[in-house]
């Protein structure tokens, strides 16, 4: 069975892994630090409520044959795929001061995104298009899985 933020040991499982992080977990891949890594996951996610806006258009083969892989669980390369400017927390010189209000604020905002699923339309994602609600559960698990094994953990 896929993973998914539809589950609810599927979340539980990612908030103990957010638990688990401490200021000496260094990334194994990539530029970003334990704090900017759970906050470009923040942003990332208010992509879905409209939050943190999209400033692109998505490209034919990103919405067909790349949304599609990316779903079924092809695992992204590590360090390879650059992300939007908006998502950037190495660039945009983006330095938390608190890890465990990172993580507090992640979580809120992962709850907030399930509720915002129950009475709203998700938005559309900058790479992949429209989405429904069971896709961007499944994108949001993957996207957090990602990066939290790009911690170690």
């Amino acid at each position: 069975m896929k993973k998914t933020l539809e589950d609810i040991s599927a979340k539980e499982f990612l908030y103990r892994r957010f638990d688990k992080l401490t200021e000496k977990n260094k990334a194994q891949w990539g530029k970003m630090n334990v704090k900017q890594m759970l906050r470009h996951i923040n942003i990332a996610t208010n992509l879905a409520t409209g939050k943190t806006p999209a400033n692109r258009k998505p490209k034919f083969i990103e919405r067909t044959l790349l949304k599609s892989l990316i779903l079924w669980g092809m695992p992204a390369p590590k360090g390879k795929v650059q992300t939007t400017a908006e998502l950037d927390t190495v660039m945009n010189k983006i330095e938390p001061a608190d890890l465990n209000e990172e993580r507090n604020s992640l979580k809120q905002t992962m709850e907030e995104f399930l509720l915002f699923g129950v009475k709203n339309e998700y938005h559309p994602h900058p790479a992949f298009g429209k989405m429904n609600g069971k896709q961007w559960k499944r994108l949001v698990y993957l996207h957090t899985d990602h990066h939290l094994k790009q911690f170690g953990v």
